[in-house]
């Protein structure tokens, strides 16, 4: 289900409970931390080539990350060998502006940028999507070209809900044929950042769809 199908949920479930939002005020603290300048950078693009502001509630928040999730899918296209980025480029404003082509992990990270950058809460997470075999359903094989990464946020009364910004999503986790794949061509920020160190996940992966919550980062592996 489109993570902004969850609009409705949030619109008409129950009140939050106390307990709920001290965990939520937990997430705006940790879940939002992007390099200085960043922040700024990724709210102009994301206004300039989707026409996204940012979130005014945490009601909105699915509507966001759906919005947000579709404009990354857009602006780049899937390939398992984009080149190495150059030292010292934000790993996020790298992918978005200059190179245009990547694989879930440039996709993902890029989203969750782009999702704090606006105000909406979001972790970087790495797993493996795999389905069970017609007629088992106790067991399921589960290989290296699984691997994906994706994002998720908060929806309140739901918990943890899967964004995915990767076209195709875990269905391109397959190897290249070959040839070359034509990226985009760059494209420039009408109001950029000061410091674009790195928003590059930190050191927040794992093997399985469920996430630390010790701090907020968003670190890569060789994912799909």
């Amino acid at each position: 289900m489109p993570v902004s199908n969850y609009w409705y949920e949030v619109q008409t479930a129950s009140p939050v409970t106390d307990e709920e939002l001290e965990y939520i005020e937990f997430l705006q603290r940790t879940y939002l931390q992007l390099p200085e300048g960043t922040g700024d950078a990724l709210r102009a693009l994301a206004l300039q080539q989707g026409d996204i502001q940012p979130a005014q509630s945490m009601n909105e928040w699915p509507l966001v990350a759906s919005a947000v999730a579709s404009l990354v899918n857009n602006m780049a296209v899937y390939t398992r060998n984009p080149g190495a980025q150059p030292r010292g480029e934000d790993c996020a404003l790298y992918f978005l502006t200059h190179s245009r082509k990547g694989y879930c992990v440039h996709f993902a990270t890029a989203a969750t940028a782009m999702l704090r950058a606006l105000g909406v809460p979001a972790r970087y997470v790495e797993g493996y999507f795999s389905s069970l075999a017609a007629g088992n359903k106790t067991s399921a094989d589960v290989l290296s070209e699984n691997a994906h990464a994706w994002v998720e946020i908060w929806v309140p009364n739901l918990g943890w809900l899967p964004v995915e910004a990767t076209p195709g999503g875990a269905d391109v986790n397959q190897p290249e044929t070959g040839g070359q794949v034509s990226a985009p061509p760059p494209i420039s920020i009408s109001q950029s950042g000061s410091d674009t160190s790195s928003s590059q996940p930190q050191d927040d992966s794992s093997q399985s769809r469920s996430q630390s919550e010790e701090n907020g980062g968003t670190n890569s592996t060789n994912t799909g």
